[in-house]
């Protein structure tokens, strides 16, 4: 019996979400996107940002992961951060972060806002130019946890999970 060599988790890269929303946008046939490639786009800056934010939890509670054993590890808290409990918490806290981390929470709730909208509100209209300005707040969100230091990403953290695994 031959062994599958360890292969640690991948998660979706926010900077190529990012791209595609704008490729979806910008790059679109004759005539302009369609409605539903905008209101897609809204939501897919929203969910760069925040599997950027997961995988960032993920890294400060587990690290990199060695072994099959601790790769489950690191996937569970990957996949621990609730949108709605991350976003009050982030809320509730943002007055006692740093710069950095309070331009991220800022960006997170904001985001997390217009993707319910985009994704949920029938009546909603996007336009171009409307996608791109969250396109660019995503963007800018990613630059915020990026400058974060690790005690910011240790803050993040515990803001952000939920106490359950």
């Amino acid at each position: 019996m031959t062994s599958v060599p360890f292969q640690p988790p991948s998660p979706l890269r926010p900077a190529a979400l990012i791209d595609s929303a704008d490729a979806a946008v910008n790059n679109a046939a004759p005539g302009g996107p369609s409605r539903e490639t905008i209101h897609r786009a809204v939501s897919t800056a929203y969910y760069a940002v925040f599997h950027a934010i997961n995988a960032s939890n993920a890294a400060v509670q587990h690290g990199v992961p060695a072994d099959a054993a601790a790769a489950l590890d690191w996937t569970g808290a990957y996949r621990r951060m609730r949108h709605n409990f991350a976003a009050r918490s982030l809320y509730r806290h943002r007055s006692s972060l740093t710069r950095d981390a309070r331009l991220l929470a800022n960006r997170f709730i904001r985001l997390k806002a217009v993707r319910e909208a985009a994704d949920y509100d029938p009546n909603r209209a996007f336009t171009i130019a409307t996608a791109n300005h969250w396109i660019r707040v995503a963007r800018n969100a990613l630059i915020a946890l990026q400058a974060m230091s690790a005690a910011d990403r240790q803050i993040l953290s515990n803001i952000t999970l939920t106490g359950n695994p």
